[in-house]
């Protein structure tokens, strides 16, 4: 690298806030990870360059954690240490993280692969971590942009990893310090595990002039009418608050004002008992002050949705009129932020979906083997390129599959939050199927690109698995449930010869008799390469007036001469009772208007079904969603019941 560019370089590496510096290079690059807990010392551990990348200011040059033995997503860490605790005031750092096609970012198992983004549901953020003696490690509040920057980030392959930054701002200015960390769980999948990469890790913090020295301000001393000279760090002589002079300066209070935020709780109180800003009337920022939450709502005022329901505090309180402390307010199995989304009323345990899929979390992974020991384990959760979101939120043009990870059996199912209300009675399942994988059965062949599957290729159906506590899985005797999966998938077509296209068949398993007390259920068998899904929907006993769940009862799929055991008869991608009751569209006919866009596509893109003038204007839409049985005038698969 010539000169000019390495000053250029280092420009950029050391951009900071007006007036503040980057301590960074004056100390030492830590990384590593944390098995455990997050607050102990961790085991050091870096590889894929040195840890003076970390704090160089130089973004070509760069260090990761990758352990292809470390337990999969444990926490990591990137921080500095110094030599001698710090005198400067840290405000605030940057991260530039590396992030290859198989982690280098915070985050959860999830991963996109080569070219796609990084998704909301795949980040978690990671927290600030200050130490005196790097033993003890000690989280700081703060709040960062972090899924705001990386929603939507591209990820290339691992020989070009993606360069993208963050900014974490700490509420509590820190000092005194000898190390500083950012610390969370490892994003990315690699060999069953997640890792991070880190281009530049800068420390912003500015040099006070503190003549005592007692780690305040000097000029900020004189506005607040505390005495220069004076060490008067430890005294609360001003306000009587319970926070200390040094504690104020550090959250940038009123030493002069107990309450500096005017929301109803003390600085010192927030500081200790509530840990809440002092400096912030709305610490989680749900509109609700902190003092409310606590003193009159009895809910978290760190935490925007207390009950972690999808809701907002204060959207419960006051939009919906829901208990912000009970996720579930009427009691019928779906939470509230789900029947909102769902267009039901959460205050009603009459008004919900027929769809009790639509009221859990998704699952889907991989487990180590076919035997009955393996899979009656957990399995390790698994998804490439999409989320689990994509199998239980409605769309048929959503998927998700386990590809990329060792094992030769997948599971997919629904787990609840906490035991379903009803007895759980049934599964549909749309199977995602391409030229090389997608389905349970023989693990040794595959037809040709586009070609049937045959009975040497599904040699066998799915277990049924059910759990009671979420976490051991319990697989069902064999004629306690019937499926025609066997049936269903001999005879389909799989996708051409370039994924993603991929072609849809449902299949249908129930309970001789409904299981209740179940927390979740899932299907589980050897695999060919992967599984892959586009949807899995479910019904207990109080749809048994509505077989398939797809809101339209047996007697008016009778009428409407539709399958009661299929959610869409005519393959679609919109369920019987959308095209009756609102799209008004042919639940025989796949494309109702004759305009090449399946139904369920035109409503996808709001177009009308009945009109083929008003259609997407997008014919490569057509392309990687065929159904089932090809319709050559249409060149749409029907899949039919």
């Amino acid at each position: 690298m010539n000169s000019l560019l390495s000053k250029i370089t280092l420009l950029l590496a050391l951009a900071l806030p007006a007036g503040a510096a980057n301590i960074a290079p004056l100390g030492t690059g830590l990384m590593g990870s944390n098995d455990a807990t997050i607050t102990d010392t961790g085991s050091a551990h870096f590889q894929g360059g040195v840890l003076a990348s970390i704090r160089d200011g130089n973004l070509t040059t760069r260090v990761d954690n990758f352990q292809a033995s470390q337990p999969a997503n444990v926490n990591g860490y990137v921080g500095i240490s110094w030599a001698a605790a710090r005198t400067e005031v840290v405000k605030s750092l940057t991260l530039t993280m590396a992030c290859f096609v198989d982690g280098g970012w915070f985050g959860n198992r999830e991963c996109p692969r080569s070219g796609y983004p990084l998704t909301a549901d795949m980040l978690v953020p990671p927290v600030v971590q200050v130490s005196a003696d790097l033993v003890t490690w000690t989280t700081v509040p703060s709040t960062s942009d972090y899924v705001t920057a990386f929603t939507g980030q591209n990820i290339a392959d691992n020989s070009t990893p993606v360069s993208r930054a963050f900014t974490i701002t700490l509420a509590q200015w820190q000092t005194g310090m000898r190390g500083i960390r950012l610390i969370g769980p490892t994003g990315g999948y690699g060999d069953g595990n997640g890792f991070l990469g880190v281009f530049e890790l800068t420390v912003e913090a500015d040099a006070p002039t503190d003549s005592e020295p007692d780690g305040m301000d000097d000029a900020w001393e004189t506005a607040n009418g505390l005495l220069v000279g004076v060490n008067d760090a430890a005294l609360d002589n001003l306000d009587s608050d319970g926070l200390s002079n040094v504690l104020e300066f550090q959250w940038q209070t009123n030493p002069q004002q107990p309450d500096s935020d005017n929301d109803g709780l003390s600085d010192g109180a927030e500081h200790t008992t509530h840990l809440t800003f002092p400096n912030a009337a709305d610490t989680d920022g749900d509109t609700l002050n902190d003092g409310a939450e606590i003193n009159t709502h009895l809910t978290s005022a760190l935490l925007r949705d207390t009950d972690s329901d999808g809701l907002s505090d204060a959207a419960e309180i006051v939009t919906h009129f829901t208990l912000p402390l009970n996720r579930d307010t009427d009691g019928d199995g779906f939470s509230d932020g789900v029947e909102i989304s769902l267009n039901t009323n959460p205050l009603s345990a009459a008004s919900r979906s027929a769809n009790i899929a639509r009221g859990g979390r998704a699952i889907m992974g991989r487990n180590v083997s076919n035997s009955a020991a393996n899979l009656a384990v957990t399995g390790t959760p698994r998804v490439n390129a999409n989320s689990t979101a994509h199998l239980n939120d409605g769309d048929l043009y959503t998927r998700a599959d386990t590809s990329g990870m060792t094992g030769t059996a997948s599971h997919l199912g629904i787990l609840w939050e906490d035991v379903w209300p009803q007895p759980v009675k049934r599964l549909e399942i749309t199977l995602a199927t391409f030229a090389d994988g997608g389905w349970i059965g023989n693990a040794g062949s595959a037809p040709a690109p586009g070609a049937a599957l045959t009975a040497t290729h599904i040699n066998a159906a799915p277990v049924i698995q059910t759990t009671t506590d979420g976490t051991a899985w319990t697989t069902l005797a064999n004629g306690t449930f019937t499926t025609d999966y066997v049936t269903r998938l001999i005879g389909h077509s799989t996708g051409g010869g370039l994924r993603p296209i991929a072609t849809r068949r449902a299949f249908v398993v129930t309970l001789n008799t409904p299981a209740s007390g179940l927390r979740g259920i899932r299907i589980a068998g050897s695999h060919y390469v992967y599984m892959g899904a586009w949807e899995i929907a479910a019904c207990d006993t109080t749809t048994a007036t509505d077989t398939d769940g797809d809101g339209l009862s047996d007697a008016d799929e009778a009428t409407a001469t539709t399958s009661p055991a299929y959610s869409d008869t005519d393959g679609d991608t919109a369920s019987d009772g959308a095209e009756v009751n609102t799209l008004l569209s042919n639940p025989l006919l796949a494309d109702t208007d004759g305009d090449f866009f399946p139904d369920g596509m035109e409503a996808r893109y709001s177009t009308n079904a009945n009109d083929a003038s008003s259609n997407p204007q997008n014919l490569s839409l057509l392309g990687g969603g065929t159904i089932g049985v090809k319709n050559t005038t249409t060149n749409i698969e029907v899949a039919t019941a």
